[in-house]
């Protein structure tokens, strides 16, 4: 359904050899009617195409000769239903490792996969769908999107047109244009951690990345896609969690120094939510450990992980619970729409009424 869209011929077509392939006494039913349209909980099902999340149908079965048929005056009997089925809400939070460890062009590429995402929801969208941006890196989440509507065409342009700035944590350093598929130019020597020139570093519009911040703690921004969907009230939903890294979890672990740079700086984030773990965990280890409560948590709340990694070796990431989701292992940032498009065909449809 949600790569369908509102083709109401592709949707029939489907249906019709679904149907024609579950006979009933050697009858097979047949598709009446179909009619493309938007469901919600409250409203029921409205027909229309724009968008369209849901798909009306009408089955008959007719002439069926049932064994004890004879007892009928008509020798036969006729049925038929109708029934609903839609794409059911879904509340998104996209989890990227923003760490600079991507070159600019792979990063591109992610960000074009997960824009491109979006405007593939855009046909099936319901009022209730949602979508929302955490960037991760050493030991803080940052949430630069929270819970935010893509119900219409005008919420999901304006959440992509900040989507297409999310790059790579911004470095101190420069960048001439920040998209030109160029590698930032990091400063040397007393200026490591200077955002002043240019102000706010290679990537102004992303969380700033001190030279002290090495490492990744995926649960970080596991957690506070967790607490996204927690604190958003949304019932009935599916929520998806898409967790993007090309670090392998080798790397994760975090330097005891981290963010001492930023406090000499006296740098604090006010443009975003940004959660500092205070007390950073520095061994792989616990690292591992908490991650794989943070997913377990998405899990114990009906949430599904997908993890799409550049690292055929990342095991580790094999502990993570999976619901819907899985890892899958992406040969180059150029094979992340194909993944993207993979999620999309495996978000769940429901029979509604």
């Amino acid at each position: 359904m949600r790569l369908s869209g509102n083709d109401g011929t592709t949707v029939s077509n489907a249906l019709s050899v679904v149907a024609s392939a579950n006979p009933v006494c050697g009858t097979a039913p047949t598709v009446s009617a179909t009619s493309t349209g938007s469901w919600t909980p409250d409203a029921g099902f409205i027909g229309g195409d724009d968008p369209a999340n849901a798909i009306q149908l009408t089955v008959d079965l007719d002439g069926i000769s049932p064994l004890w048929g004879s007892w009928l005056p008509a020798g036969t009997l006729s049925f038929g239903a109708t029934a609903t089925a839609a794409a059911l809400p879904l509340e998104l939070m996209v989890v990227y490792d923003a760490s600079p460890s991507w070159s600019e062009s792979a990063a591109m590429d992610a960000r074009d996969a997960f824009v491109g995402l979006i405007d593939a929801l855009g046909p099936t969208v319901s009022p209730e769908d949602t979508a929302g941006f955490v960037a991760v890196h050493s030991r803080y989440a940052t949430v630069m999107d929270g819970v935010t509507s893509i119900a219409t065409l005008f919420d999901q342009s304006t959440l992509t047109t900040a989507w297409n700035d999310r790059i790579l944590g911004s470095r101190a350093g420069s960048n001439g244009t920040i998209d030109d598929g160029t590698n930032c130019t990091v400063h040397t020597g007393g200026s490591l951690d200077d955002f002043s020139s240019p102000a706010g570093g290679c990537y102004p519009d992303m969380p700033r990345v001190y030279s002290d911040e090495f490492g990744l703690h995926p649960g970080r921004g596991l957690r506070s896609a967790l607490e996204q969907f927690q604190t958003s009230g949304s019932t009935g939903t599916v929520f998806v969690v898409i967790y993007l890294t090309d670090t392998p979890f080798s790397a994760s672990s975090i330097p005891a120094n981290a963010g001492d740079a930023r406090a000499a700086d006296g740098y604090t984030e006010t443009r975003f939510v940004q959660v500092d773990a205070v007390a950073a965990p520095t061994d792989l280890a616990t690292v591992l450990t908490e991650t794989v409560n943070d997913a377990d948590a998405i899990g114990t709340q009906g949430g599904h992980l997908w993890v799409l990694t550049f690292n055929t070796s990342d095991g580790a990431f094999d502990a993570l619970p999976q619901g819907l989701g899985w890892r899958e292992e992406v040969a180059s940032s150029a094979d992340l729409p194909t993944a993207m498009t993979q999620i999309l065909a495996a978000l769940p449809v429901g029979v509604v009424e």
